[in-house]
């Protein structure tokens, strides 16, 4: 996530980001709402979530247990 420039990108299972995502940022507060598409044959599983945020002067920060999705199916 790149909140300055409202850029996403996804890796791993997740391998869209489709058009209806968007993400905000209130001072140092971001949000991001995802509309992501997921193979059908990960039905029944948890996955879990990372999330990495890098501001406009490059500094990253990583949070490796954000969450975690579990997909119906």
């Amino acid at each position: 996530m790149r909140p300055h420039t409202e850029r996403l990108a996804a890796s791993g299972a997740i391998k869209l980001v489709a058009g209806g995502s968007r993400v905000t940022h209130r001072g140092k507060t971001v949000t991001a709402r995802l509309a992501v598409r997921l193979a059908r044959s990960l039905a029944g599983t948890r996955l879990r979530v990372a999330v990495q945020v890098t501001d406009r002067h490059d500094h990253t920060q990583l949070e490796p247990g954000a969450g975690a999705i579990r997909i119906l199916g």
